[in-house]
């Protein structure tokens, strides 16, 4: 089994998959992955044949995203293929409808799950997402923290004015349904940063970080973007709270050991480029790929 290395010397280890560019939210903070527009969307037999290639390069982790992998109908055989090919097989979804499929998911081979749910308040939710669907997520994490995936996350884009004042409730809320709280930095392009939406509501995590180290707590780092994880005992439960913080970060970029697939089998080397896409059925895609990645910070 070949391992790939870009020209920086990361390996390469770890696919993100947008398998739909379809969605039922509209979060105004939404990147898209990156992808301004797909031609199609890859059937079972195309996504089949990707995997392979990728697993045949040592490829051991795959993300499935969107869009809402949830929209596609056959998301159970995409995982089932997906399982066959990788190790480690997880998901990020914003939960509608999760509560339905969450055990057939697990069944198929689902190891990790990361729900996106950005606030404990039900009319924060609709600004950010533009829908009233707060109840059918909470509804989702009551019956994923049931099932045994090897881990469960929220994800909260920490939005100034916001859910910022919102860090102790959504850690007690993680704490007690046994889920990590991943906190993320609302993120953009370099021609995006200077728009009036990132500057009204991007705030750094340097506040997260202050509150966390009023408690006492252990501290790791996941070699992917050299992101720090804090464990403390919140109100008799231990809890994970991860930072992910990619703006104007040297660090971020240097320690990013994943590619990108679009819904329509391109291999994408960096979220914020889209011209450098290398066509996934072609020979040596992957390689190609790999080869046209830079840190972007």
């Amino acid at each position: 089994m070949e391992r790939i290395v870009d020209r920086y010397n990361r390996g390469i280890d770890y696919i993100r998959f947008s398998v739909t560019g379809q969605c039922n939210l509209n979060c105004f903070y939404c990147h898209k992955e990156g992808i301004k527009s797909v031609e199609h969307e890859l059937t079972i037999e195309e996504i089949e044949t990707l995997f392979k290639k990728s697993s045949d390069f040592g490829i051991k982790s795959i993300k499935l995203t969107g869009g809402e992998p949830l929209q596609r109908k056959d998301i159970i055989e995409i995982v089932k293929i997906a399982s066959k090919y990788f190790e480690d097989v997880s998901m990020t979804t914003n939960g509608i409808g999760l509560d339905s499929i969450a055990e057939d998911l697990y069944e198929s081979g689902l190891k990790r799950i990361n729900i996106s749910m950005h606030t404990l308040k039900s009319e924060i939710y609709r600004k950010i997402t533009g829908k009233n669907s707060h109840d059918m997520v909470i509804k989702s994490i009551l019956k994923v923290s049931g099932i045994p995936f090897k881990k469960k996350k929220i994800n909260m884009v920490y939005l100034n004015g916001l859910n910022d004042e919102e860090i102790k409730d959504m850690i007690g809320f993680a704490a007690n349904m046994d889920f990590t709280l991943q906190v993320i930095e609302f993120e953009a392009s370099r021609e995006d940063v200077n728009r009036e939406l990132f500057k009204k509501y991007h705030k750094n995590l340097d506040n997260v970080r202050e509150f966390l180290n009023k408690y006492e707590y252990k501290k790791t780092l996941k070699p992917l973007h050299h992101r720090e994880i804090y464990t403390i005992n919140f109100n008799g439960n231990e809890v994970e709270i991860e930072l992910v913080e990619p703006m104007f970060k040297h660090d971020f970029c240097m320690n990013c050991t994943r590619l990108r697939i679009t819904p329509d089998g391109k291999f994408k080397p960096c979220i914020f480029r889209n011209d450098n896409l290398v066509d996934g059925f072609i020979d040596n895609a992957l390689k190609i790929a790999v080869n046209l990645r830079e840190p972007y910070w």
